[in-house]
């Protein structure tokens, strides 16, 4: 599944639109949807905003409930959604094709706010707190980009 989608709208000639196809793929973009004459091409668009596609990015790989307010606080906390990303194949690696629920915590007092992503593990708790303590080696070495505002938890869940 591609990150992003360009669509492709160009008056000029095809070699413009190839050159503009060469420089999608650097941004990332893996999949051409459509060309048209007729239209300007426009290179600096959504589907060129790399917020918005790591935003993506994170609601295609975590189960996430609260999505307006987990989209606000994403927004606001760049680093964290960059952590939720970076963590993805180190999840794999442990845990397989477990869900991750990302919810966040208020804290009105002290006007704080945290995410949590909770792995739902299906292993039983004892192997969960091993693989977690292996996630946490890794996670600690991130710990400072997160400033404070993500944590990662377990729920066991038996099948």
């Amino acid at each position: 599944m591609p990150l992003a989608t360009l669509e492709v709208y160009s008056q000029g000639p095809m070699e413009q639109t190839a050159d503009f196809i060469g420089l999608a793929a650097l941004g990332g973009v893996s999949e051409i949807s459509s060309y048209e004459l007729g239209e300007p091409l426009n290179l600096y668009g959504s589907v060129f905003d790399e917020s918005e596609t790591r935003l993506r990015l994170v609601f295609d790989n975590y189960l996430i409930e609260q999505q307006q307010k987990i989209r606000d606080f994403l927004r606001a906390q760049p680093h964290v959604m960059k952590v939720l990303i970076e963590a993805l194949p180190k999840l794999a690696e442990l845990f397989g094709g477990t869900l991750v629920e990302l919810e966040l915590h208020n804290d009105p007092e002290e006007g704080f706010q945290e995410l949590f992503a909770s792995i739902r593990s299906t292993y039983d708790v004892s192997l969960s707190l091993k693989l977690l303590n292996e996630f946490d080696n890794w996670f600690l070495s991130v710990l400072p980009a997160v400033q404070g505002k993500l944590n990662f938890t377990i729920k066991s869940y038996d099948l």
